[in-house]
């Protein structure tokens, strides 16, 4: 009997260094991926803002009789596979052909063009997820203080120890403007026609609009009912909007074929504005388990699922960006979606998502699959994990509960 609790007792060490072992890795990962240099793409908001600015030059007043047609403008952006079907994601623009006479019996053609893009484009990361810093590292020393005499991993080690991060948003958004349009664009729908002195206001909209939006926001919150709590913010709504402007200003839309966009669909019973000194915990924990998925969603979209879902088995708020505010969701199933929705010209009645007419990529079915993948842990996901348990007392219940288990199943089989 004294052997087997010598082995038993043997087995319950090995046991406590295995996981010993895995919280040091797991720690060590998330310090690493927190501790980058910031990189330089990320101090480049102002000039993004001034190059957007500059680009006004680039979309001038025309004369009042100059003849004008107006183009809705896609290019296929990506795309995603769900399945065995291939679903593209495209970038839109707004288009206008400018006649004019020359002076001299002939005419000048000019072809502007306006568009909302993001400032950072290389991962979906940067508009849905902030970039996460240790505070003492952005803190600067006023005149009167000095460095701190610790080492930078101590303060580092702090940081992480007490959540103590600064939290900066890189999803900057602008309208640039373009003469003439550019070659990436491939597709092309004529919506209608109007005039110079039309198309001069439609200019000034069109600069009030950069003015007042500078952020890209791809998510779109609804209820489970179809009711739009959030609205997103990107390039196609640069156009839905642009078309109830054009519609107040007399100008009669006909598309020559019907015009369909894409949505990022999040369903949640309610939205709540929240600050953020008062969640900040919860919104680093929730942004924390969202950089945990956002590899694998940038692969594979569906896989987002994957993402809420651990998010509510978790009691993890979900929360999103917008205007500078936080707000707190309470997503429920199927939680997202990604759909097509026909636009419709005003003054008809907008679609909305209790309509049956919407195409989407996602159905029940996918739940089932996104449940088994939100328990396949990378190494990100098991630092998020282990990270958060000392913070948590539902985690703390879930490692108290696994080691009961661990510990009545090897006693049992020493038995």
């Amino acid at each position: 009997m004294h052997c087997f609790y010598l082995y038993y007792k043997k087995v319950w060490i090995a046991l406590s260094v295995l996981l010993a072992v895995v919280f040091v890795v797991a720690f060590v990962e998330v310090v690493k991926a927190e501790r980058g240099t910031k990189p330089e793409a990320l101090r480049t908001a102002e000039k993004f803002f001034a190059d957007a600015q500059a680009s006004r030059l680039k979309f001038p007043s025309v004369p009042d009789e100059a003849q004008v047609e107006l183009y809705y403008m896609e290019y296929v952006m990506s795309t995603w596979v769900f399945g065995d079907d291939p679903w593209n994601v495209f970038h839109s623009g707004i288009g206008f052909v400018v006649k004019y006479p020359d002076g001299q019996a002939g005419f000048v053609e000019r072809r502007l063009h306006a568009e909302f893009i993001p400032r950072l484009t290389q991962h979906a990361r940067h508009v849905v997820i902030p970039y996460m810093e240790y505070s003492h590292r952005r803190r600067r020393p006023s005149q009167d203080e000095t460095e701190s005499w610790l080492p930078e991993s101590v303060l580092d080690l702090f940081a992480w120890a007490t959540w103590d991060y600064a939290l900066e948003w890189e999803n900057q958004g602008a309208v640039f403007f373009h003469d003439p349009w550019p070659s990436k664009y491939t597709n092309f729908t004529r919506i209608g026609r109007t005039n110079g002195t039309i198309l001069n206001r439609i200019r000034l909209w069109l600069f009030d609009y950069q003015e007042k939006h500078r952020a890209f926001e791809p998510i779109h919150v609804v209820s489970p009912e179809g009711d739009t709590l959030l609205p997103s913010h990107l390039c196609h709504d640069l156009f839905y909007n642009a078309l109830d402007a054009m519609h107040d200003l007399g100008v009669e839309l006909q598309p020559e074929e019907p015009i369909f966009r894409d949505y990022v669909v999040v369903y949640s019973s309610s939205v709540r504005e929240v600050e953020l000194s008062e969640v900040q915990r919860k919104v680093i924990l929730y942004y924390k388990l969202f950089a945990a998925f956002v590899n694998l969603i940038n692969e594979e979209f569906y896989k987002v699922r994957s993402l809420f879902l651990s998010a509510s088995l978790s009691a993890v708020t979900a929360f999103v960006y917008k205007n500078g505010a936080y707000y707190a969701l309470s997503i429920e199933a199927p939680f997202v979606n990604y759909c097509y929705m026909e636009v419709v010209m005003p003054p008809g009645k907008k679609a909305t998502f209790r309509d049956n007419d919407k195409l989407c990529a996602l159905g029940d079915m996918s739940i089932n699959e996104a449940r088994s993948l939100a328990y396949l842990l990378s190494w990100e996901q098991l630092a998020f994990f282990l990270e958060s348990i000392v913070f948590d007392w539902r985690a703390w219940g879930t490692l108290f509960a696994l080691v009961y288990v661990t510990k009545s199943v090897v006693k049992s089989m020493l038995v």
